[in-house]
């Protein structure tokens, strides 16, 4: 009987023990996403053993765990996160990206690495780096994000273009433009020149940047040298995002922005300017003028910026699927864009399809493309128009006489200024009443087979086009000032481009034992074809019809055509070793052979070698925790330009004319160009050494890098003597040198609930010209009558101003006849006086000194990224450092001589009761423009470039909406914030940027502007 109770007195025990132990079991559910949207396939899983869970379309997992159960969360790409398990429990659990995860694919020329084994300097960005914002091209997106790439705006005109440099300006006449690979296909050159008669239009518009997976950007030639004589400039490559097999998803994408002008430029009222110009009369002993009598009675007048500047919308909507199964995978959106520019009368629309296809034919046969249509329509208004007089409507918005209206009594527009001859037009009527419209149609793309020989040998073959055609149309009716001289004109241009090209390459991949090769051997033929028809007319005596009806004008003013065209064939080979996953080697070369070039010298090689050393992964380092990547890089290769016009080798004729008597005209042709058998590429050696260096898990990241670059055999069409008949031709002439220092720095600073991120990236570059073969340099064109305000010389780097120094202003104690002096104008009291360099006395261009550059000292961009529960926050900061501006408006603005408007400075112009020492007297006959280091402004400045507020509603909303399996709805704002002391309208606008010769000039521009935007996200 005891043995039976203590056996069951055993069994109870079991079971009130296994009873306990199952209290202890706890059920563990939650989702798994981004500071995006859920994740697919995250693992879940008890720390130590093989039991877990994956996460499903949705992020969801449910997991069943013992106490005390530690759960890891992964997913690759992101950093992992771990839990211990008390109870029953519902996570949400938010994942950081991992930016330096080293399994990530990083796409280089003509294939992809690892990360872990890049030997080159690479920066890259992916899309989430600039969604939700309202950014309209690549280059928008590209700004702050990478270090060593300084992106510059031409014009905050609509779809206006930008210039990208990459570790510095590196050409004279060639091209200084990065080569951007788009899905395999090159953007030529010539689809970026400007238009002919209207304003430019960006050709990187033509890609939606919804559709980008990431930007790789290959900064140094042992990345760049496989594109051989595109390398030179650096290489961005624009993946576009492709269907993944497994997932089907439609996605809804909409964004509504408002954007207004940054700020205005203070202006004087209209008795303001009638005070200045009876002042200005007084002081030069002339009389006054009966336009500003009474200047009590003229009250504020018209503001004329507020007439042409306009609050004013912009809006993108895109519809997009993407999907897959084990043979299909496809990629199809739909893009239509419109933005109205703040400038009255000036907007630009564009509508984008794309569809990327990937067909599994067979075990070994695949075959895709990838296609992208745009059609783009700009409407604008003349600005950033140089010479002797500013053409620009804001120019003219600024110096227009505040005491006329915009309308007369009768209703019609004022029509010219009344202050100054020769008068400029209303810039109200000149913008509403001048038709100038551009339109593009693009068809971007190619079609690709790929076959694989064996497990490690495949073959593709690649064909693409980048086929442009744009139509220009211009009309200046005769009853606005600007089209009185040739009573009315109107403009045609067509032109068509078309860029074809075939590539065959052979990829070998293999790994054994302790060694791995990738090796890549490639053929390449490239051609293009431009034609181009142009046609003006003027003299209209109807106005009604416009460009409509050309042949209305009775002055056929100008009419021509032509057509050009280049061929280029490339082989191409690359080999990437990797021994024991910590001794990378990495050698390309390619050889390029250009119609462009000599007879001898078509043909041009570009080699590169790559060394890298994972310290990481040697024994010594390898068990330390703290450090989780170690890694130093060195390169050097050599790389080319060949951007010049096609036929600049060659002796072309052109068509001329002569006359005999007074009547007897013949025509004929003779020489237009020299013929240079010599030309050759120009080349560009790099030398790169780089560290990679991770902490804690990658918490803290840090990749830096140090350059140097040569460029010789400069492309320069420089002048010959005129003894040769010719005025200039092109030759290899002179050397010049880029060298810098990069970093970019990246911190999780916070995991788990609350996920913040940050990335900062800084770049130093010096640029010097070494060598010109000239004493005299290169020049560049004048601007409001002022010559050599830039020049190139050997010594000193692109970009330098040149001018005189200032020395204050005469004050009453100065005796004028002691002050150095111009010849022709003799100064007096309240005068600006200027530093006589030699000490002769006299002023001239002995005196004249450098006076700043362009080029900054350094640029650097910072983005954080706090991720709360649903909520996410981002703020990017941008700037540039050092570098100088030649703001040429103040020649207008501050000219005190009542012929215009003046800015709010006269209000400190000098007085004999009012004396300072930094604006002079009013004077109604100043001397001519002189530059000095008053124009000369620093360009630096600091910008929140970006902030962005977002919420996702999607575990509220799939709860009731099965259909439905995201929503996100973002605020934004973009630059709302710029620090600076530069005193025009924009620090970031440069007039002449994409010119080496002359960049860094502000006159007349389409300012910037500030943006703020409301975004819907919808996935089903």
């Amino acid at each position: 009987m005891k043995k039976i109770q203590r056996l069951l007195g055993g069994c109870l025990l079991v079971l009130i023990g296994a009873q306990f132990l199952m209290a202890q079991n706890y059920q563990v559910t939650g989702t798994v996403r981004d500071a995006r949207e859920p994740l697919i396939g995250a693992s879940v899983a008890i720390k130590g053993t093989s039991t877990g869970s994956i996460t499903d379309l949705d992020g969801h997992f449910s997991l069943t765990v013992p106490a005390n159960a530690i759960i890891t969360v992964t997913y690759v790409g992101y950093l992992g996160q771990e839990f211990t398990i008390n109870s029953d429990s519902t996570l949400q659990i938010l994942l950081q990206e991992d930016r330096l995860d080293l399994g990530e694919v990083v796409v280089i020329g003509y294939g992809f690495v690892k990360k872990s084994d890049l030997t080159g300097s690479v920066s890259s960005i992916k899309s989430a780096d600039f969604m939700n914002t309202a950014v309209s091209s690549i280059d928008q997106g590209i700004q702050g994000k990478a270090a060593g790439v300084v992106v510059s705006m031409s014009s905050g005109q609509p779809g206006a273009p930008s210039s990208i440099r990459i570790r510095g300006t590196h050409s004279i006449n060639g091209n200084n433009e990065p080569l951007y690979v788009i899905d395999g296909v090159f953007i030529v050159p010539e689809s970026n020149v400007g238009a002919v008669t209207g304003p430019s239009l960006n050709p990187l518009q033509s890609i939606n940047p919804s559709d980008i997976e990431s930007i790789e950007i290959l900064k140094d030639a042992s990345a760049t040298a496989i594109y051989g004589t595109r390398g030179a400039n650096g290489v961005i490559i624009v993946t576009t995002k492709r269907g993944k097999a497994g997932s089907h998803n439609i996605a809804l994408d909409y964004n509504y922005s408002i954007q207004e002008l940054r700020h205005k430029i203070p202006m004087l009222n209209a008795r303001q300017l009638a005070e200045l110009g009876n002042e200005a009369t007084d002081n030069a002993g002339a009389p006054r003028r009966t336009i500003y009598a009474s200047p009590v009675n003229l009250g504020v007048g018209t503001d004329w910026q507020d007439q042409i500047f306009r609050m004013a919308p912009m809006q993108s909507l895109q519809v997009s699927a993407r999907g897959g199964n084990d043979n299909t995978n496809y990629s199809v959106s739909a893009n239509l864009f419109q933005q109205e520019g703040i400038i009255l009368n000036s907007d630009y629309q564009k509508g984008n399809f794309r569809l990327n296809l990937d067909q599994k034919l067979n075990e070994r046969l695949t075959a895709g493309t990838s296609l992208n249509l745009n059609y783009g329509r700009l409407r604008g208004v003349v600005t950033d128009a140089e010479g002797a007089i500013p053409s620009s409507v804001t120019s003219w918005a600024l110096i227009f006489n505040p005491g006329l209206p915009v309308y007369t009594s009768s209703g019609a527009f004022t029509f010219q200024n009344n202050t100054s001859q020769p008068s400029v037009g209303n810039p109200v009527a000149d913008a509403l009443l001048t038709q100038q419209v551009s339109t593009s149609k693009r068809l971007l793309g190619n079609v690709y087979l790929s076959a694989k020989l064996n497990d490690h040998l495949s073959l593709k073959t690649s064909i693409g086009t980048d086929a442009v055609i744009t139509n220009e149309k211009a009309f200046i009716p005769n009853d606005i000032k600007r089209g009185q001289a040739a009573n009315g004109q109107a403009s045609l241009a067509d032109q068509q481009g078309i860029n074809w090209l075939w590539e065959n390459t052979l990829n070998y991949n293999r790994t054994f034992h302790q060694h791995s090769i990738q090796a890549v051997l490639g053929h390449s033929m490239q051609a293009y074809h431009n034609d181009f028809l142009f046609t003006a007319t003027s003299d209209f005596s109807d106005n009604r019809l416009g460009y409509n009806a050309i042949q209305v004008g009775a002055d056929k003013t100008l009419i021509f055509n032509g057509n050009s065209g280049w061929q280029l064939q490339s082989f191409l080979g690359r080999i990437n070793y990797s021994l024991k996953d910590k001794y990378l080697v990495t050698v390309s070369t390619r050889v390029d052979g250009s119609s462009k070039f000599g007879a001898g010298n078509k043909y041009g090689v570009f080699p590169s070698l790559a060394l890298a050393w994972r310290l990481k992964e040697e024994a010594f380092l390898k068990d330390v925790d703290a450090l989780s990547d170690l890694k130093l890089r060195a390169g050097f290769g050599i790389v080319g330009n060949e951007g010049i016009p096609p036929y600049s080798s060659l002796g072309l004729l052109e068509t001329t004319e002569a006359y005999f008597g007074e009547k007897e005209i013949a025509k004929g042709s003779g020489p237009a160009t020299r013929q240079n058998d010599d030309l050759k590429w120009e080349t560009t050696k790099q030398f790169d050494l780089g560290l990679d260096i991770g902490f804690f898990n990658h918490r803290l990241s840090l990749v830096a890098d140090v350059y140097y670059k040569k460029t010789s055999d400069l492309l320069l069409n420089a002048p010959v003597p005129y003894t040769s008949g010719f005025s200039s031709a092109f030759f290899n002439i002179g050397t010049m040198e880029n060298h810098g220092f990069e970093f970019a720095l990246n911190t999780v600073n916070t995991t788990g609930s609350v996920g913040w991120t940050t990335s900062f990236n800084m770049a130093f570059n010096r640029n010097k010209v070494l060598n010109l073969n000239s004493d005299e340099g290169i020049p560049a064109e004048p601007l409001l009558g002022i010559t050599g305000w830039t020049v190139i010389r050997a010594g000193e780097p692109i970009g330098t101003f040149y001018g005189y120094q200032t020395d204050g202003i005469i004050q009453q104690n100065e005796d004028p006849g002691q002050v150095p002096y111009f010849n022709d104008y003799r100064p007096s009291q309240g005068d600006r006086k200027y530093v006589d360099q030699n000490g002769d006395g006299v002023l001239n261009e002995l005196d004249i000194v450098p006076l700043g550059n362009a080029n900054p000292d350094f640029s650097f961009g910072m983005n954080n990224s706090v991720a709360y529960k649903d909520l996410a926050l981002s703020f990017f900061i941008q700037g540039v450092v050092g570098n100088e501006l030649v703001n040429f408006n103040k020649f207008n603005l501050e000219s005190f001589d009542g012929n215009q408007n003046n800015s709010t400075a006269a209000l400190e112009r000098w007085t004999p009761e009012h004396p300072g020492n930094t604006y002079p007297r009013a004077n109604v006959a100043p001397r001519v423009n002189t530059l000095s280091d008053h124009q000369v402004e620093s360009g630096s400045y600091l910008r929140l470039k970006d902030i962005t507020l977002t919420y996702d509603f999607s575990s509220l909303v799939k709860a009731r909406v099965d259909a439905i399996s995201s929503l996100k709805v973002s605020v934004s704002g973009k630059n709302l914030v710029t620090l600076t002391k530069y005193t025009g309208y924009d620090p970031e606008v440069n007039r002449f940027v994409n010119n080496p010769i002359a960049f860094g000039a502000d006159f007349g521009s389409y300012p910037t502007s500030k943006i703020y935007s409301v975004g819907l996200s919808l996935g089903f």
